[in-house]
């Protein structure tokens, strides 16, 4: 998994010339990458599974099943998101 910490070693570096973006940005760009891979994988389950991605974020959070679907096909659409979620980043890291 990426490690979205900062490196240690590039505190108190200065920016890079030419770079537009602020530490705190740096800082949070990979969660939002993250969460912006979560959201897409989150819609492709939903087109697979018919698993809405709310119902999906309460039954991570809450483990409350969505009224009327089976356990084996939320589980399944976590699998999707999961799996696409790795794909999408892959693709954006270059790894």
């Amino acid at each position: 998994m990426y490690d979205s910490s900062p490196d240690p070693a590039d505190a108190g570096s200065p920016e890079a010339p030419g770079s537009d973006l602020s530490a705190r940005e740096k800082e949070t760009m990979p969660r939002t990458l993250d969460d912006y891979a979560v959201s897409l994988a989150a819609l492709k389950a939903y087109d697979i599974t018919g698993v809405r991605p709310r119902d999906l974020r309460r039954f991570r959070d809450f483990g409350e099943l969505p009224e009327g679907v089976p356990e084996a096909v939320v589980l399944r659409a976590q699998r999707i998101v999961e799996e696409e979620r790795d794909r999408l980043l892959r693709l954006t890291t270059g790894s």
